[in-house]
Parts: structure tokens; sequence; C-alpha cells
């Protein structure tokens, strides 16, 4: 399937959901945790996933991390790093993604979609629509921004009273 998304939908990337990825490893990765308990090796390795690196410095702090414990070796630290361009959330910095966190499965993307912008019948210009209003909602969020009103009324009286002479002492 893959392969048959990217030759489809070139501009596409494929997104695999850590729940997916690391369960497979759960009881691989259950065991390396116990064995490093006293270090916090969970801690620090799930801190390193979730912290908003690019993917430059992930990979450098991945490979310290490995070093620090010595499990470069292991065999799921292996797949897991294999893989890592499908599911660390530092690979996927300023793409739309549907709503889905690393975390949630996948069937997410069919959630956002169904409660709110596709019905059966919705048309395929009004589903268009409604994602790049999605999107740009995304955009909006991850920005930080704040809503700016298009009400003025309060920001002029402000200036108003305190720059203006009042006439009608």
């Amino acid at each position: 399937m893959r392969q048959a998304i990217a030759l489809v939908f070139t501009k596409t990337q494929q997104r695999n959901c850590r729940w997916h990825v690391t369960r497979i490893w759960e009881y691989e990765l259950d065991v390396l945790y116990s064995e490093h308990k006293k270090e916090n090796l969970r801690e620090k390795f799930e801190s390193l996933i979730n912290y908003p690196l690019g993917p430059t410095q992930f990979e450098a702090e991945w490979r310290n991390l490995v070093e620090e414990f010595n499990i470069s070796d292991h065999p799921a630290i292996k797949a897991l790093w294999e893989k890592r361009d499908r599911w660390v959330p530092a690979y996927f910095k300023g793409m739309y993604c549907g709503s889905m966190t690393s975390t949630q499965r996948s069937e997410s993307q069919n959630k956002v979609l169904k409660l709110g912008y596709v019905d059966e019948n919705t048309t395929l210009h009004g589903f268009a629509e409604r994602m790049l209003h999605s999107v740009q909602h995304a955009d909006h969020m991850d920005a930080g921004e704040t809503h700016y009103s298009q009400v003025t009324f309060y920001f002029k009286l402000q200036p108003g009273a305190l720059y203006s002479c009042n006439k009608n002492m």
C-alpha cells in the first residue's frame, strides 16, 4: 500500500500511528525499560519522542540515548530507528495530519471527517471546501494565534476617551 500511495499521491507522506508501531515491540520494550528502571530509560525515551525537535536534533539525541544505555544492538531499538521517519513527530513538523497525534490510532482521521466535514450527502466540491477549512483551522491552532475580531468599537472608544477633551463639561 505504501508504494501505491507514493505512486498515486506524489506529494504525500504516509504517517504511521505510534501505538501501532510500538505495540509490535511492547514486550521487548517493557523488558528493556525494566532492565534500566533506575536510569529512567522509559521516561527519557518517551520524552525524546514527544519533545518538539527537528529531525536532525532528534537523530542526535536518539544516538546519545542509545549510547548512554548501550542498547544500539537491541532488535526493538533497531526496528524503531529504521521506521523513525514514519512515526516520530519530529519528521512531521509543518504537515497536516488530519488532527491525528502520533499516539492516536489510525482511525482518528475518519472520525474527524465524520464529525462535521462529510456525510453521505457531501459532494466532492463540498468535501474539498471543508477539508481546506479544516487545514486552515489546524494551521491557525498550531500557530497559537488568537481570534482577531472585525469589531473595533472598543478600540475606538478607549483612545478617544484618553486623548480627547470633553467639551461638554
